[in-house]
């Protein structure tokens, strides 16, 4: 979708002057699986970013999403890829990197590496599906906007 607005100095609303729809996902909604996934993007999306805020990264990842979801109809892989990146992206926006920015980005990754290797024993490693990943990322996005999905539930059905 293409989109041309005006926004107004301490405006609250923004007058749209056109609205240009480059790529439907509508043939997406005819199957209910599908349907439930968009509305789940459609919500965390919404939930995550902030207003008013480019947010490019975020944007192409979505078109991304959608783009696999149409062309396969297995929503499964995507919003799990989805639910890993966004759970990142806002880890790394709250500053859980940035702590560390005095000993730089490859001392962290050396030293997370090592101390997770050292603290893994096999009896430790625990299997996990990608029912219980999702549920997993689930909660922390929700842990972070601080409120529950609306869609989640509609997607638990679906696993």
């Amino acid at each position: 979708m293409r989109l041309q607005y005006f926004e107004k100095e301490h405006a609250e609303l923004l007058s749209i002057d056109s609205c240009e729809l480059i790529q439907s996902h509508f043939e997406s909604q005819q199957d209910y699986d599908c349907g439930v996934a968009l509305a789940y993007l459609t919500e965390a999306a919404d939930q995550l970013l902030p207003d008013r805020e480019p947010q490019d990264v975020f944007f192409r990842l979505l078109l991304m999403v959608l783009e696999e979801i149409r062309k396969t109809r297995k929503i499964w892989p995507a919003l799990t890829y989805f639910d890993l990146w966004a759970v990142a992206h806002r880890r790394l926006h709250a500053g859980v990197w940035r702590a560390g920015s005095q000993r730089g980005v490859a001392g962290i990754s050396r030293g997370n590496a090592s101390e997770t290797a050292a603290g893994l024993s096999p009896a430790r490693v625990v299997k996990i599906d990608g029912q219980d990943l999702r549920r997993f990322l689930g909660r922390q996005m929700e842990m972070h906007i601080e409120r529950n999905f609306k869609t989640r539930p509609m997607l638990d059905t679906l696993d």
